[in-house]
């Protein structure tokens, strides 16, 4: 059999290796090609194609997401598995016939609709349909060898009980997208040079950290990202049922992001708030300060598209519609006065 494997990362891969061969007995794992999704498709830019040309009367946009494609060499396609054959580094050409040649492709990506959804997007990008009836997803919410057996064990066919969690993760990007788009234009590069910084913009919820860095003061990473684990927003929402600011991948990059962007200084082991960081959220609409954002795109997500994307479209247009506003008051020297929500 010729299998295929689709990953996030190379360290999953080489962990799974110790019990695919149970599996898959009569697979040459020498010429088992796989791709790291993860490595070829990150935020902003790399992963979508913004619209250009747009003018100041343009905003707020909101607009459907058109994304970059996973191109295969940029996941660093290989073939072998570490621990059960050698490993060389092959062509794109190469990836994508094997990729089309397996018998099964095996969707190695974590347990959620991200995973979920980049493993088909890839797929959608080097196939004119899916191939769902030959491609299984071992749901693994553990990598102990006896979980990543019963998930091997158990695996489904995405097409089976995955795609609510594709949708899941293609409103979620919908949001990213837009949200994206206006950020720069409203909240973003001129907003931070004014402020007297340089550098990466703040994400969605490196704006939504920015604003507690400045409650905190100091804080050592660990205690800001536990924070970020423990966020419980304005108390509105019942925190269980989150994840909280982030992911467990992107919290560190969201604090280092503010450093690099300058809105974050290290002070010995710990970051605080700068000058220039202060300034910046000076020059935002005061309802920019909006703690339960992560819960409510959870729970706007989790509805049928059309829903979901009318409930970000609002959220969008009100968000960065007030700082338009703000923003063009604060230029021509109106001062407004607003309630805090």
């Amino acid at each position: 059999m010729r299998l295929a494997i689709v990953a996030e990362k190379p360290s999953i891969v080489a962990t799974y290796g110790r019990v695919l061969a149970e599996f898959y007995p009569d697979v040459d794992f020498s010429e088992v090609a796989v791709f790291h999704t993860k490595l070829a498709w990150f935020t902003g830019n790399r992963r979508f194609y913004f619209p250009r040309g747009l003018k100041w009367q343009d905003f707020p946009y909101v607009g459907d997401t058109v994304y970059r494609p996973i191109h295969i060499d940029a996941t660093r396609p290989v073939k072998g598995i570490k621990g059960l054959s050698d490993r060389r580094v092959i062509s794109a050409e190469e990836g994508l016939k094997a990729l089309h040649a397996a018998d099964l492709i095996l969707l190695i990506v974590d347990p959620c609709s991200r995973g979920i959804h980049l493993a088909a997007k890839f797929l959608g990008d080097h196939f004119d349909t899916v191939p769902w009836d030959r491609t299984l997803y071992p749901w693994t919410p553990d990598l102990t060898d006896n979980g990543m057996r019963m998930s091997l064990a158990g695996a489904r066919r995405p097409d089976q009980f995955a795609m609510p969690l594709i949708s899941i993760g293609e409103n979620m990007r919908f949001f990213d997208f837009n949200y994206l788009v206006n950020s720069f234009a409203l909240t973003g590069r001129s907003a931070m040079e004014e402020a007297g910084l340089r550098g990466p913009i703040a994400s969605k919820y490196g704006l939504q950290t920015l604003y507690d860095a400045r409650e905190t003061g100091e804080l050592g990473d660990g205690y800001r990202i536990e924070r970020m684990i423990r966020w419980r927003g304005t108390g509105k929402y019942d925190h269980d049922k989150y994840d909280g600011l982030g992911s467990p991948t992107s919290r560190g990059a969201i604090v280092e992001q503010l450093v690099k962007g300058g809105f974050l200084a290290r002070v010995g082991p710990k970051t605080d708030i700068t000058d220039g960081g202060r300034r910046y959220l000076d020059l935002l609409h005061p309802n920019c300060l909006d703690s339960d954002l992560p819960f409510r795109i959870v729970d706007w997500s989790a509805l049928p598209p059309t829903e979901a994307r009318a409930k970000m479209t609002r959220y969008l247009r009100t968000f960065f519609g007030k700082q338009k506003i703000f923003t063009e008051s604060r230029r021509k020297g109106i001062r407004l006065s607003h309630p805090s929500r």
